[in-house]
């Protein structure tokens, strides 16, 4: 009895270790582009709202505090305090996306916060 007791938690371990083993997590790297040297508010900044922000009306004018339409996001956005040219990476605008702060459903991807702060640094230009 003892035996076959031994026997059936040695069986246990065994089982144990080999499911044990048996798990892997794969790591995903994100391809993140490194910043662009020239980022234009109305060529990269602006499709980036107009896909993400504006699609179901939700920052557009009336509806939420900021204005993200291409004819007003440039004057809201400075109004709202929402760009720090000083210190970058407090900008409201950054902030409110990166995670783990990340607003709704992660609108923006790794790629378009690189854009947005990467247009902050040089300065959020009305270009």
């Amino acid at each position: 009895m003892k035996f076959r007791r031994k026997k059936i938690q040695l069986l246990l371990i065994f089982v144990y270790l080999v499911l044990l083993s048996a798990c892997e997590y794969n790591y995903i790297e994100y391809d993140i582009k490194p910043a662009p040297d020239n980022v234009s508010f109305k060529s990269d900044i602006i499709p980036i709202f107009d896909n993400s922000c504006n699609m179901g009306g939700c920052h557009t004018a009336g509806h939420f505090a900021v204005d993200l339409t291409p004819a007003n996001a440039y004057d809201d956005l400075w109004a709202k305090g929402l760009i720090d040219t000083i210190s970058p990476e407090l900008s409201g605008l950054y902030t409110k996306f990166y995670p783990p702060n990340s607003h709704a459903d992660n609108r923006y991807d790794a790629n378009q916060m690189v854009d947005i702060l990467a247009w902050i640094e040089q300065g959020a230009k009305d270009n």
